[in-house]
């Protein structure tokens, strides 16, 4: 027997047994539903159609992978993320997405850390000494766009705004949403699942869409999110 002690167990404001994808963000409800139907049905979290990026100090885009993007947020803070990223989501069991998505927890930079304003002379240095090498200059543009991927740029001394336009300058704080992201599209497997949240009128019909297969996995309404 096992004398460890999960401190999740106890410090559950602090972190969750799941990480939860949201559908809603810039969406309709109707399309956030559609989405969140799309990935129950297709057992399948695709990565965005859009690359992420960090902007650096001078303003140039550094690229990174296309990615999916998952939180660890306890269930009683769900309210302060479904104000930007809607009401519907679906919550994966946290070591599953680790080790059959590869999902890791983005690293947060503030937008002027002194190792941003380091770093990217730098970057511009080696890729001048690696151009005349056509295979140098690939694998370096490669490992470039990995370590972008998982690097998250915002204001950390901002307070939380709700303006996407902020979102894509990076000038909101992002912190709070304890964001995990993966370059990799994950095909997962009914018991992967723990929960989908979605607004209640939606929950008859949504119920329909499961079916049998998924008669483990929990719906839970957004009204009751809200309310905690």
């Amino acid at each position: 027997m096992s004398n460890s002690i999960n401190l999740a167990d106890y410090l559950q404001r602090f972190s969750t047994k799941v990480l939860w994808h949201f559908s809603g963000y810039q969406r309709s409800e109707p399309d956030a539903y559609k989405r969140l139907v799309s990935i129950i049905k297709s057992k399948s979290l695709k990565i965005s159609e859009k690359t992420t990026l960090i902007r650096m100090p001078s303003g140039e885009n550094r690229l990174g992978h296309k990615c999916s993007c998952m939180c660890d947020i306890p269930f009683k803070d769900l309210k302060i993320h479904t104000e930007r990223y809607g009401c519907f989501g679906v919550a994966f069991k946290k070591e599953n997405a680790i080790l059959k998505g590869f999902f890791n927890p983005v690293f947060y930079m503030h937008k002027d850390h002194p190792l941003l304003k380091h770093v990217e002379p730098l970057l511009c240095e080696l890729e001048k000494l690696a151009s005349p090498h056509e295979r140098l200059s690939e694998a370096l543009q490669e490992f470039l766009c990995i370590l972008g991927t998982y690097v998250k740029r915002g204001d950390l001394l901002s307070p939380v705004h709700l303006d996407p336009s902020m979102d894509e300058e990076q000038k909101n704080n992002f912190y709070y949403e304890r964001e995990w992201r993966s370059a990799y599209e994950w095909n997962f497997s009914e018991t992967d699942l723990v929960a989908v949240m979605l607004p209640q009128k939606y929950i008859s019909e949504f119920k329909k869409v499961l079916g049998d297969e998924f008669s483990n996995v929990s719906i839970i309404s957004a009204e009751m999110v809200g309310m905690l």
